[in-house]
């Protein structure tokens, strides 16, 4: 399976009173968007920190929304997406579950990353981990684990969990922010 990564967009971005949309609009339409069409990967991660700030400006939507659609309706290349700690994260994830059938598969919340995407390629089943960025807090709550502590404690019992329920006849791949 070919595989194309990325993250840390943060569409939206002012830096010194100037926004930078229109530089992060030239790097996914003249950039990212040809290097997909080149390369023509099998799926393309955006692994969080799609948006700047938890409430993005309406252009910084747009374009994200412009680029899902481009690439999981005209391109027809799934798109696996988890939110990191600058998005809004409830605010992404409407309507997740029903977009999963068009091949955007979109993780915001760590209870959604406990339950694996199932992928098929030509050497077999592929279970699909997604992590969005998560704090101990959300940890504890997903986990139903009071004893969870630190960052360090929050990772290890996710992914004790996770490992756990792999299927070792399926490959393993893991997204985390």
């Amino acid at each position: 399976m070919k595989i194309l990564q990325t993250s840390d967009w943060h569409l939206g971005r002012v830096l010194y009173s100037h926004s930078l949309l229109s530089e992060q609009q030239h790097f996914v339409e003249d950039f990212f968007l040809p290097l997909v069409e080149r390369e023509k990967p099998d799926l393309v991660i955006l692994a969080g920190d799609i948006f700047d700030r938890k409430i993005a400006p309406v252009e910084a939507i747009r374009l994200f929304d412009q680029f899902v659609t481009y690439m999981c309706a005209d391109l027809s290349i799934p798109l696996a997406v988890i939110t990191g700690n600058h998005d809004g994260a409830d605010r992404i994830s409407i309507g997740s579950r029903l977009l999963a059938d068009r091949g955007l598969y979109l993780v915001s919340r760590l209870e959604q990353g406990l339950t694996p995407f199932l992928l098929k390629d030509d050497y077999g089943p592929i279970q699909l981990w997604m992590l969005p960025y998560f704090d101990p807090a959300m940890a504890r709550d997903a986990m139903n684990d009071p004893s969870i502590e630190g960052f360090g404690g929050a990772y290890k019992a996710v992914l004790d969990d996770i490992r756990q329920r792999m299927d070792p006849a399926a490959r393993q791949i893991l997204v985390a922010h």
